[in-house]
């Protein structure tokens, strides 16, 4: 593009205004038809389905749970911890149960199960951290709480699209506050969609 400016700019100053103007049209549809193309590719990115669940089969051998579309109360006691579903499609949030355990947080970490894929890898560990610590042997109930606009705080799966269910799973990680090693608490499998971009 810059060479026709300076054509331009050559054209005007040997008063050629004919091929000036032509000049100036040819670079005016030459951006033009680089921004549709441009926006183009953009939409096409956004707005094309993701294909990553396609082929993926939930296998019928293992144990697969369902997020709850309810949150228990803290006085329910579940064994180890719940996934719930979102706000919308492919957005999550998780509450445990837990005692014994020293200060730190714990996490998820996500899976697909078939080609154990991880799922969000970047965003999930930050996403879904949950502060802990509960010395007693009493079993309390810890949620992902609220986020700035008061409503729960919820993590995404990234890949695969709206009702295009797999099986995932779910690994819950505890990091202690003291640098010990990070461990892993537990694991539950579930058939989950993903967030359609």
């Amino acid at each position: 593009m810059l060479p026709i400016i300076f054509s331009i700019i050559y054209q005007l100053v040997k008063r050629q205004f004919k091929k000036s103007l032509l000049s100036f049209g040819a670079l005016i549809v030459g951006m033009v038809m680089i921004a549709v193309i441009s926006i183009m590719a953009f939409l096409k990115e956004q707005f094309s389905p993701d294909h990553y669940a396609d082929k993926l089969i939930i296998p019928h051998n293992i144990t697969i749970n369902i997020p709850s579309d309810t949150t228990f109360s803290p006085s329910d006691i579940l064994s180890d911890f719940q996934l719930y579903k979102g706000g919308q499609r492919g957005f999550y949030n998780y509450a445990i149960w837990i005692k014994n355990i020293e200060k730190g947080y714990c996490y998820l970490k996500a899976f697909e199960i078939t080609h154990n894929d991880p799922l969000s890898a970047k965003e999930l560990k930050a996403d879904s951290r949950i502060d802990v610590f509960n010395p007693s042997d009493t079993t309390i109930h810890l949620g992902m709480g609220l986020n700035k606009y008061g409503g729960p705080k919820n993590f995404i799966i990234y890949e695969g699209d709206w009702g295009k269910f797999y099986a995932a799973r779910f690994e819950l990680w505890f990091v202690p506050a003291n640098g010990a090693p990070e461990r892993k608490i537990a694991e539950k499998n579930f058939k989950i969609e993903g967030w359609m971009r």
